[in-house]
């Protein structure tokens, strides 16, 4: 019976001292997202991802269904990337080809007519952007950490 006892005490005491504990997060791993002020709203794409092709960046941040991009989402791409910098965003430029855009549905996307994007750092791509769309819309304070497949 004693032993029955102590054996009974160390299973309690065992299970009490694996359910205290609490595992740390892992702060050296980044959440994946895209922020800024659409107009006078908050826009917060709760994930993001970045896509070098060539020499094409592909940044795209909002929330994603089964790992495609739904909406509103925010989508910035540049040509010619070049690593670390600011890119210039301009509509209708011969020489200046980056674009972005603010979708908010499938059918409805309103593209940036003048604006910029700079990229921080690489692994993982992060940076700023702001940039006004054709309807005089200004998306500010932008920012975005992504993930790079």
């Amino acid at each position: 019976m004693k032993k029955l006892f102590i054996y009974v005490a160390l299973l309690v005491s065992g299970a009490a001292a694996i359910t205290g504990c609490t595992k740390k997060s892992d702060s050296s791993t980044p959440t994946y997202s895209m922020k800024a002020t659409v107009g006078s709203g908050a826009f917060n794409g709760s994930s993001c991802i970045a896509v070098l092709s060539g020499t094409n960046l592909s940044v795209v941040g909002g929330p994603f269904v089964n790992g495609v991009a739904s909406y509103p989402n925010v989508s910035i791409t540049i040509l010619n990337y070049t690593g670390t910098g600011t890119y210039t965003i301009q509509l209708g430029s011969t020489t200046n080809l980056n674009t972005a855009s603010y979708y908010t549905s499938m059918t409805q996307a309103a593209p940036a007519a003048y604006g910029s994007v700079t990229v921080n750092a690489t692994s993982p791509m992060t940076g700023t952007f702001n940039f006004t769309l054709t309807d005089s819309t200004k998306i500010t304070n932008g920012t975005f950490t992504c993930a790079m497949p």
